[in-house]
């Protein structure tokens, strides 16, 4: 009874996420939504069959301008989400969605962001995919793309929120992305050699 009233509310928080009907009460309280389905997962019984849909629900927010409207603690409780599914499902997620599909929704999450806690949580989780799924190379040169942007970190926390990273501690994620595999050890040398002669 309580795995299938786990699952129920799990349909539910997704139906809010993914807003088919364009229900105008559902774009309000995702922070919340995305708080609940975090705390289901952590269940015994949740279903991690359940983890593909979650991940689907979150990616189309990504996919049109939703995700980036949000303030940046709702964004931050959508990429812990991803984060905990990707870290504790990747196997019932890449039995149902490819890889190239969980990479490429991550990447469309990560576009535009600016906020340090985001990025702090967003950084080590392509720094886990790079070291320990199997990528080809497009992947690679995705992940790579939506990283090294940042480089030479430009951002961090402001004094005035002591709770966010500091740019130190962004410049550190940042280097663990870059050495986290091989693969990038190509783009990583001619990125750092031109930054020099600029």
């Amino acid at each position: 009874m309580l795995t299938t009233a786990a699952h129920v509310l799990v349909e539910y928080l997704c139906a809010r996420l993914e807003n088919k009907d364009e229900i105008h009460n559902y774009r309000a309280g995702i922070r919340e939504v995305a708080e609940s389905l975090q705390a289901i997962a952590n269940w015994k019984r949740f279903l991690p069959g359940d983890g593909v849909p979650i991940v689907a629900a979150v990616f189309g927010l990504a996919s049109g301008s939703t995700f980036k409207d949000q303030k940046p603690s709702t964004r931050l409780a959508l990429f812990k989400l991803v984060d905990f599914m990707f870290r504790t499902l990747v196997k019932n997620l890449t039995r149902e969605k490819s890889v190239k599909y969980l990479v490429e929704g991550l990447i469309s999450m990560a576009e535009l962001e600016k906020s340090p806690a985001c990025l702090a949580v967003v950084f080590p989780l392509y720094e886990h995919i790079s070291k320990g799924w199997d990528l080809n190379t497009p992947d690679f040169n995705g992940i790579w793309d939506s990283f090294i942007r940042y480089f030479p970190i430009t951002v961090g926390s402001a004094v005035q929120d002591p709770s966010a990273p500091t740019r130190e501690e962004l410049k550190a994620y940042l280097l663990q992305c870059i050495i986290s595999n091989d693969a990038y050890a190509e783009y990583a040398f001619p990125r750092l050699i031109d930054m020099l002669d600029t």
